[in-house]
């Protein structure tokens, strides 16, 4: 869960679900590997993010992203 703050005092919450550590740390190397072969990363040094887009994580199987509204949270 995540939660940030914008500097007039509004807040963000959000939770990612997914599958265990080990079958999470797979996925995501095998779609970064992936995109690396196929030419869609950049050369140099990146965080996933800066490399593969904001939504790299929510494409993988079993990841799901949660936004709080409310103090619920829905996909």
């Amino acid at each position: 869960m995540g939660e940030a703050t914008d500097p007039v005092g509004r807040r963000a919450t959000a939770k990612l679900l997914g599958p265990d550590g080990y079958r999470f740390t797979v996925e995501t190397a095998l779609a970064a590997v992936k995109r690396v072969l196929t030419g869609d990363a950049p050369t140099g040094a990146w965080t996933p993010t800066q490399a593969f887009g904001a939504d790299f994580v929510t494409a993988l199987p079993g990841v799901e992203l949660l936004q709080a509204q409310q103090g619920h949270f829905t996909l």
